[in-house]
């Protein structure tokens, strides 16, 4: 997705694109003759990016994150202005990709990862849990000013859901398939607060509102090639449910297959939008 932000006193909308592995910023401020018409991109960085998943906007940065399977990806925050590189992140041991967009909040980037490997899936999961399987399944939080890395916490499976950052907390989904999936941890510190068990995130996002976090799950047997979707509101402090709605049956177990065939992307897919009280959700 284009993340707006500022640049030279205008309205910049960055987009990372997959095909080429350039980033381009779009002057967003265009005369009513150019509204609904292709634009042409403004500038783009001189280097490529393995990236699939949206940028991050600070004041001074455009953060991205690198995907390549089986390799060991990087953090790089960009100059908004002529995306010269001002600071890269690398985790020091093993493989490590990020999939998810970064978060930027309170002078924090807010990263997940998973460990990058092709053959790795859901199914796999419990394998993490009895230390039989390890890999970087990670929230990393980095100082946004250096890229220098503040903490990092382990997760109990792979994630392709972006943070979400409200009340001193940092709310992390995962796709670990036999136990904790969404799990709070302190934002300065990374300690666990709470963890509960709800399904596989895929690429939806928690939200936080009004004292609620909401999340789309697919709730998924492991004897069982479809799943449910559901829409599911908790309590942020405590993580106790306070209401949950079936927003799609029977759902195809595509996920269930290696990620880097790409079919993670249909676990559940759909972060919700929230506004006035109203929640908005795509089913799959």
């Amino acid at each position: 997705s284009p993340v707006l932000g500022n640049a030279f006193g205008k309205n910049i909308l960055y987009v990372c694109s997959p095909a080429d592995g350039k980033i381009y910023a779009f002057n967003a401020t265009v005369s009513s003759s150019k509204i609904g018409k292709e634009l042409s991109p403004w500038y783009s960085s001189s280097g490529t990016y393995s990236v699939d998943a949206s940028p991050a906007v600070s004041d001074d940065y455009v953060i991205v994150a690198t995907s390549e399977i089986n390799a060991s990806n990087k953090v790089y925050a960009l100059d908004k202005s002529d995306f010269t590189e001002k600071w890269s992140y690398q985790y020091t041991t093993g493989d490590i990709c990020y999939s998810s967009s970064p978060n930027i909040a309170n002078d924090k980037v807010f990263l997940t990862s998973w460990n990058g490997v092709i053959w790795d899936t859901p199914l796999v999961s419990f394998l993490y849990s009895y230390k039989l399987l390890t890999g970087n399944n990670k929230v990393i939080a980095l100082n946004v000013a250096d890229g220098s890395k503040l903490w990092d916490s382990d997760l109990p499976a792979g994630s392709f859901s972006t943070p979400a950052v409200a009340d001193d907390m940092v709310f992390v989904g995962c796709d670990n398939m036999f136990g904790h999936n969404l799990l709070v941890f302190n934002e300065d510190t990374g300690e666990k607060i709470w963890n509960v068990s709800l399904g596989l995130f895929g690429r939806s996002s928690p939200v936080v509102y009004n004292g609620k976090v909401f999340v789309v799950v697919k709730q998924q047997s492991l004897f069982s090639a479809r799943g449910d979707v559901k829409l599911i509101a908790l309590d942020e402090y405590t993580g106790e449910m306070i209401w949950n709605k079936t927003i799609a049956e029977k759902i195809a177990a595509f996920e269930l297959l290696p990620r880097g065939l790409g079919f993670y992307n249909v676990i559940s897919t759909a972060t919700p939008a929230i506004y006035e009280n109203t929640i908005y959700v795509t089913s799959p």
